[in-house]
């Protein structure tokens, strides 16, 4: 068969054929394409296959942020140009995803309804912390997310091994703690004073959380354990005065009229 590039269409879609053959100047057939108000032919626009998306481990399809995202119940995709975001099952992480029934924006975050194989529903409002930095000093339980999204968040955890404070403790210069509720800091006894052995305090002091460079410090006083405290005794009450009738008579009233003063007949 002999390939005829069309360039104008002048007849229409014609099948009758002469004597001499098809005419360059109609169409038998026509597919994937149009013919333009100029009578030209055109290919039919079409999209460009990227991925795959509707297979594990991945499921639904939004934009967000500027980008395509897609959801996970464990593993992140690894397709170029979209953002995997996961949601595992809160009891079971072996369950996967069977549906996305909901992902829309909501106050700056995407809410997502996710339902699982099992058929568990569950609501989600997905963080959106800000991209690692790596000039930026990240504070304890800070939570960041990589520059190129893998579906996971990264929250600064405590691993000092530093042991915890405690009152009455024997300390020396270069000895490391940390605060007895851990707020990512460690700090260093710079100096002591005072007669051996030096002892931290009976109360925990206020840590500072700067993170300027060599500061700033804090005093803590030697624990010296209070003695006692004794509070004196009451004085003694001072007794009401003898009987002397009238107002000072006993409860209940002497019978007797002498006690009240009244004469004998």
């Amino acid at each position: 068969m002999r390939e005829v590039t069309l360039s104008t269409q002048k007849g229409g879609i014609n099948r009758l054929r002469s004597k001499g053959g098809a005419s360059p100047e109609t169409l038998y057939l026509l597919v994937n394409g149009y013919v333009t108000t100029a009578k030209t032919i055109r290919a039919r626009p079409g999209l460009t296959l990227r991925h795959t998306l509707f297979t594990a481990p991945t499921i639904g399809l939004t934009s967000f942020n500027g980008q395509l995202v897609v959801f996970s119940a464990s593993t992140p995709g690894t397709f170029a140009g979209l953002a995997t975001i996961v949601l595992p099952h809160p009891s079971n992480p072996a369950l996967t995803l069977a549906k996305i029934h909901f992902a829309q924006p909501f106050l700056g975050r995407l809410y997502v309804v996710a339902e699982f194989s099992n058929g568990d529903v569950f609501h989600y409002w997905v963080e959106n912390p800000a991209a690692w930095d790596d000039l930026k000093v990240y504070g304890y339980l800070s939570r960041v997310q990589p520059t190129t999204p893998n579906g996971y968040y990264y929250e600064a955890s405590n691993l000092s091994t530093a042991p915890r404070w405690n009152p009455g403790e024997t300390i020396t210069v270069g000895d490391l703690r940390q605060p007895t509720v851990p707020n990512g800091f460690n700090y260093r006894a710079v100096a002591v004073a005072g007669t051996a052995p030096i002892k931290t305090s009976d109360t925990e002091p206020v840590w500072p959380t700067s993170t300027a460079p060599f500061g700033p410090t804090i005093d803590e006083y030697s624990y010296v354990g209070a003695p006692p405290t004794t509070t004196a005794p009451d004085p003694p009450t001072t007794p009401f005065p003898p009987n002397i009738g009238g107002e000072y008579d006993p409860f209940p009233p002497d019978q007797d009229p002498r006690r009240r003063g009244s004469e004998l007949p």
